[in-house]
């Protein structure tokens, strides 16, 4: 009678620990990021090339490539999700500007990723 009380007490115990294992994993969570490009009196700028990239070194857990190329929408936006945490570059050029030129950007912004976050940054350019 012990050994049964004590064997069902031991399944119990693993049954517990096993539950409070599972639920402390962590889950991969990925960082997202909004750019909106707008001009010097706030007006947003369609079209424009957004670059993504750490040429500089990204900060952080920098095993992924974080290059990547979007253009703005109507109202000025573009929106990027990557798997890991880092402080990135985000740079904006005018419609027709080379992106392999540093020179050319018309503005640029620091983005630090987040885990599970969504941030938000704004590209102001010139008139």
């Amino acid at each position: 009678m012990k050994i049964r009380l004590l064997s069902k007490i031991s399944l119990l115990l693993i049954l517990l620990a096993g539950s409070l294992a599972l639920s402390s994993c962590s889950k991969d969570e990925t960082c997202s990021v909004v750019i909106t490009v707008e001009n010097e009196l706030g007006i947003a700028q369609p079209g424009y090339m957004v670059v993504f990239d750490n040429h500089r070194g990204a900060v952080g857990a920098n095993t992924q490539s974080y290059n990547t190329q979007l253009v703005t929408d109507a109202k000025g936006r573009v929106e990027a999700t990557f798997k890991l945490p880092a402080i990135i570059e985000a740079r904006a050029y005018a419609p027709g500007e080379s992106v392999f030129d540093q020179i050319n950007e018309d503005g640029w912004v620091s983005v630090k990723l987040k885990p599970g976050q969504t941030v938000a940054y704004t590209i102001v350019v010139p008139n």
